[in-house]
C-alpha cells in the first residue's frame, strides 16, 4: 500500500514522516536506487527490509547525490546512464516504426509498378484469361461474317504467327465499323474495324497494322499496362499469387481496350518487333510506312473517324524513318507476297480504296 510522505535527506540517510507522525528512515549505506515508470520519471530509493520510497520529483536526485556523497552517487550516475541507454533505445525504436511505415507505404503505392514488372515471370495463359474476359465485355459493333474477308485475315495470321518470339493462340475478329482502327488484347484476341480494311491501299498495309499489333501481345504490354494500371489492394492480391484477380483487371481493360494507350516506347518496341515479324514472313514492311503515309498526305494529318490506333502518337515521319532504318538492319526472307485477292476482300465488304 502507498502512502504519502515528507522526505528529509540527511547526513546518513532520508527520513520520511508519515502524516500521522510515524517516521521511517532508510541509509544511504544499505540504500538500492532505480528508476521507473511509464516514461522512466519516477525514482526509486529501496531498503533491505522491504521499505521503498518513490518520487517525481526532479529535484531529489541531485539533492541525493550531494547528501549521500559517495554512499548512492555510483548508483545515480549508473541510474543516469541506464535512463540515457533507455531513452536512446525508444527514439530508435520510435525511428525504426516509422521507417518501417514509411517502407510499407512505398512499397504499397509502387505494388502496381512490381507487379508490372513481373509479369514477364507468368505464364502465358494469363495473357489470354485477360483478353478473352475484356473481349466479352466489348460493347462493338456487328462481327462480319464473310469468307473472303475471313480468308484474308486468316492467310494474314498464319504468315505472321509462326514468326511470333512468343507462342500465343492469335484470333482475329473482324467487326463492322466505319472507324478506322485496330487492336490486340492480351493473349492474342484481336479485333480489326472494316474502316480501316477499307481504306487501306493495298494488303500489305494492313499486314503491317497487325503485325505491330501481334508485336504488343508478344512483348506483351497490354499484360504490364493492365497489370501496372490495378489498384494497389488488387496488385497486392496478384502479387500474393491470388490469379483469379487478372479476370478481374481484363473485365476493367474492356473499358479502353480500344484507346490503345500505349506508352511512346511500346510504340516504338511493337514497330520493330511487327518490322521483323514482317521481314521474316516474306512480307514488305513497307506496308506498315505507307499506312503512316497514308495518314500524313490526309488533310490536317487525320483520316476521318480518327485512327485511335495512333492518334496518341502523330510523329508519323520519325516512325517511318524508324520503321525504315529497322527493316535495313535485319535479315530477310525470300520475298513471298500475300495470295488473297485484296480488291476482292474491299468488293466483298461494299466499299474498296484505291489499289496502288
Amino acid at each position: 500500500m502507498a502512502l504519502t510522505a515528507a522526505l528529509t535527506l540527511g547526513p546518513s540517510g532520508i527520513a520520511a514522516v508519515l502524516q500521522n507522525g510515524t517516521r521511517f528512515e532508510l541509509p544511504f549505506a544499505t540504500m538500492r536506487v532505480e528508476s521507473g515508470g511509464l516514461e522512466d520519471t519516477f525514482v526509486f530509493c529501496r531498503g533491505p527490509d522491504g521499505l521503498s520510497i518513490s518520487t517525481m520529483d526532479t529535484r531529489f536526485l541531485p539533492a541525493l547525490r550531494h547528501h549521500g556523497h559517495g554512499l548512492v552517487g555510483p548508483q545515480i550516475s549508473s541510474l543516469g546512464a541506464g535512463r540515457a541507454r533507455r531513452k536512446w533505445f525508444g527514439y530508435a525504436a520510435t525511428g525504426v516504426f516509422f521507417c518501417v511505415v514509411i517502407a510499407f507505404g512505398v512499397f504499397l503505392w509502387n505494388v502496381p509498378a512490381i507487379l508490372a514488372a513481373s509479369t514477364t515471370a507468368l505464364p502465358t495463359s494469363v495473357d489470354r484469361s485477360i483478353g478473352d474476359a475484356a473481349f466479352s465485355g466489348l460493347e462493338i459493333g456487328e462481327r462480319v461474317n464473310n469468307p473472303v474477308v475471313d480468308g484474308f485475315v486468316r492467310e494474314i495470321v498464319a504468315r505472321l504467327a509462326p514468326q511470333a518470339a512468343e507462342e500465343f493462340d492469335f484470333r482475329v475478329a473482324v467487326i463492322e465499323s466505319e472507324e478506322i482502327n485496330a487492336f490486340a488484347l492480351p493473349g492474342g484476341q484481336m479485333v480489326v474495324l472494316t474502316g480501316l480494311l477499307r481504306r487501306a491501299n493495298n494488303p500489305d498495309q494492313i499486314a503491317g497494322v497487325m503485325a505491330h499489333e501481334f508485336a504488343h501481345v508478344t512483348r506483351r504490354h497490354g499484360l504490364r499496362n493492365v497489370a501496372h494500371d490495378a489498384s494497389v489492394w488488387l496488385a497486392l492480391r496478384l502479387l500474393l499469387g491470388d490469379t483469379g484477380g487478372w479476370t478481374d483487371l481484363g473485365i476493367g481493360l474492356a473499358a479502353t481496350a480500344k484507346q490503345n494507350s500505349y506508352s511512346r516506347d511500346q510504340e516504338s518496341d511493337a514497330d520493330e518487333e511487327g518490322t521483323r515479324m514482317m521481314l521474316a514472313a516474306g512480307l514488305d514492311p513497307e506496308g506498315l510506312v505507307g499506312f503512316f503515309e497514308l495518314l500524313q498526305n490526309e488533310p490536317g494529318s487525320e483520316l476521318p473517324g480518327a485512327l485511335n490506333w495512333l492518334s496518341t502518337h502523330p510523329d508519323h515521319q520519325s516512325r517511318i524513318d524508324h520503321i525504315r532504318t529497322v527493316s535495313r538492319s535485319l535479315p530477310r526472307a525470300q520475298p513471298s507476297p500475300l495470295a488473297s485477292d485484296f480488291a476482292a476482300v474491299q468488293r466483298a465488304l461494299g466499299n474498296s480504296g484505291s489499289e496502288e
